[in-house]
């Protein structure tokens, strides 16, 4: 059962605690073109294995889906919003998930090679996917999910990618301590990248969970 507790609310400006059976934590949240809200994290399963969930809000906060993907040993990481109104969520044990309008999967295309979770996914202007690994690699998808591309960065979790107006890509990578930033070609070759130290190691692997990067589009290309 799903449940949703309303703590405030005013002039569609909201805070919502969403809570169902096992849900251990929300890891990626993205905005739809009509204003709501999607999100994906992993809940218990009761075995110490996660399934995945993802959830669909209007721009008030009221639930419109919530479903559980996957038979366990699994948890959302990214998730982004898609041209059909759907949205496509990447997750551990190598998996992405493309899910329709109403919550409902159309396809599901796990990639063993990449090993642990698949960090970051994109759709992109052709209406495929771009996806980022754990272990580093990047996976260029077409629309139903099939292998266009693909090439092994460097360790490191990629954690964002974006894509620039000519069709390029940038890649944010994490390796403690440092993060890389990275141009490739719509085909994957390698266009620029660059080393900076973040100035803070740990041995906390879940350090290497957080990370974001954007293009600035008021820069041109």
């Amino acid at each position: 059962m799903f449940f949703s507790t309303v703590l405030f609310a005013q002039d569609n400006t909201f805070i919502r605690v969403f809570n169902a059976s096992g849900m251990t934590g929300g890891l990626a949240l993205a905005v739809m073109p009509d204003g709501g809200f999607v999100g994906t994290g992993q809940a218990d399963n009761g075995s110490g294995s996660c399934y995945t969930y993802g959830y669909r809000v209007d721009e008030c906060g009221n639930i419109l889906w919530f479903n559980y993907y996957g038979s366990g040993g699994q948890g959302g990481v990214s998730i982004d919003a898609t041209s059909d109104s759907g949205v496509v969520i990447s997750a551990s044990s190598g998996n992405i998930y493309k899910i329709d309008k109403d919550g409902i999967p159309e396809w599901q295309r796990t990639f063993t090679s990449v090993g642990g979770y698949v960090t970051s996914v994109i759709q992109t202007s052709d209406d495929g996917y771009l996806v980022g690994s754990q272990s580093g690699y990047i996976i260029k998808l077409d629309p139903v999910g099939n292998v266009m591309w693909s090439g092994f960065i460097g360790s490191g979790d990629i954690h964002a990618l974006d894509e620039f107006p000519n069709g390029d890509f940038l890649y944010f990578q994490y390796s403690n301590p440092n993060v890389d930033i990275g141009r490739i070609s719509s085909l994957g070759s390698i266009v620029w990248e660059k080393t900076y130290n973040s100035g803070y190691s740990s041995s906390d692997n879940h350090n290497n969970w957080g990370g974001e990067a954007l293009i600035d589009t008021n820069q041109g290309s």
